[in-house]
């Protein structure tokens, strides 16, 4: 009998003979298909963009200050160069936040990390299969960052529904 398969014949009784019935799965498996709905947008976390030599101290009280959940480093331009890892952040000593600039904890955009603001379905699990990443930047059509795209909401999108 595959694995798939539970050895009792029936969900509400162990006597019924109607048969194998699958067997169930905890946590469900997230569906693939379910995010042909998802479109990025709906899933981006607030974030701030700052210069990439500012202190990282200052860029969380910032980031704090106006509700962010990501933290965008940029050019003088303004052009998105890096996006800033919790866990990076979570590793520095208390004491050293107002010495380090925030780049010293941000991941370069240049591998792919930047993505349209509309991307959506079978485009976004393309990029996600080809440059797997823990965030990436949405940015508008005119270059703007409208936000940080975590991995991990997409996740929790696709196993709710």
């Amino acid at each position: 009998m595959p694995a798939r398969w539970s050895t009792r014949s029936c969900w509400s009784s162990s006597r019924c003979s109607c048969g194998p019935v699958p067997a169930r799965r905890w946590p469900p498996r997230p569906s693939y298909a379910s995010l042909s709905r998802v479109v990025a947008r709906d899933l981006a976390r607030p974030s701030i963009t700052v210069p990439a030599d500012l202190p990282l101290a200052e860029a969380l009280r910032r980031a704090e200050e106006s509700g962010a959940r990501g933290i965008v480093t940029a050019t003088t331009d303004g052009r998105p160069v890096g996006v800033v890892e919790a866990d990076a952040v979570r590793s520095v000593p208390q004491e050293r936040l107002p010495w380090m600039p925030v780049s010293a904890v941000a991941r370069s955009l240049a591998d792919g990390r930047v993505l349209p603001v509309s991307i959506q379905g079978d485009d976004l699990l393309g990029v996600l299969r080809r440059t797997p990443a823990s965030e990436y930047v949405l940015v508008g059509e005119d270059g703007s960052v409208h936000g940080v795209l975590a991995t991990a909401d997409i996740i929790a999108t696709m196993r709710s529904r």
